[in-house]
């Protein structure tokens, strides 16, 4: 076997369900490698991470429809079965968790949700939706997507068939610092998650969906803006490609990001 461990093997070896073999192997080289028990250690800090949030969030008795059927999807999309190669790690955490995300959305950011979503039209709320889900899944945990480098943005591109450099952000303090791909209901998305030098992250996401890219052609001015689960979110399309960002700023501040972004993915 190859004595290369991937994320994903790592994150199969916290679980328990990585094949003994392959256990075997993967128990001997952290023996001796510190770089590697350094990568196992942030993953094991992040499954703690989920698991005191699942702790702090429990509920009892059953959830409101509406969320209970927005739960039932996030834990489909994160845990079924895909043909594509995964950049991300040990998704199964994450897909366990998947509810309790859903339900602190509810509880945390339910008020805002409740104003806001009147003023995204009903197309594009699946593309808003599944940006913030995305992005608070990597507030979450930042340890389950790639650190970026040319050579996993370079897997991007072959895995979409497109160019996807990051848009240069540096203009508002924002660095590309870890690259994904993630389910969708639409199929596979790319996603960049930029911090600045106080951590804060903003996540663009970008789909080449048939579904998503569809769902914004009645809008005829691009990128727009709005409020979504407390977030901050712009979103828009340039031809092939449909794109939100989302982050913890003001909604000008993120309109002119993805204003950026735009002009950056139609070059």
């Amino acid at each position: 076997m190859s004595t290369v461990v991937e994320d994903w093997e790592l994150g199969a070896l916290i679980d328990g369900t990585l094949p003994p073999g392959r256990t075997d192997e993967i128990q001997r080289a952290l023996a001796n490698a510190p770089a590697l028990r350094a990568r196992l250690e942030a993953f094991e800090a992040d499954q703690a991470a989920l698991e005191g949030v699942g702790d702090a969030l429990a509920v009892s008795g059953p959830l409101p429809p509406a969320i209970d059927a927005l739960s039932a999807r996030l834990e489909r999309s994160l845990a079924r079965p895909s043909r594509w190669p995964r950049l991300s790690g040990p998704v199964p955490q994450v897909a366990r968790y998947a509810a309790v995300l859903v339900v602190g959305a509810a509880l945390g950011w339910g008020a805002a949700a409740s104003q806001d979503q009147a003023a995204v039209p009903e197309t594009a709320l699946a593309l808003v939706d599944e940006a913030t889900e995305i992005h608070q899944t990597a507030a979450l945990a930042p340890g389950f997507a790639r650190e970026a480098s040319s050579a996993t943005i370079g897997l991007l591109d072959s895995l979409f068939a497109r160019d996807l450099e990051p848009p240069d952000l540096s203009e508002w303090g924002f660095h590309v610092a870890r690259v994904d791909v993630v389910a969708t209901d639409d199929g596979p998305a790319a996603v960049f998650a930029y911090t600045d030098a106080d951590a804060h992250l903003v996540t663009l996401v970008m789909s080449m969906s048939a579904g998503m890219i569809a769902s914004l052609r009645g809008e005829a001015d691009t990128p727009r803006v709005t409020t979504h689960d407390g977030l901050a979110v712009s979103y828009g399309q340039v031809p092939g490609l449909a794109f939100a960002i989302v982050g913890t700023v003001t909604e000008a501040r993120i309109l002119a990001i993805a204003r950026r972004v735009e002009v950056a993915l139609s070059a």
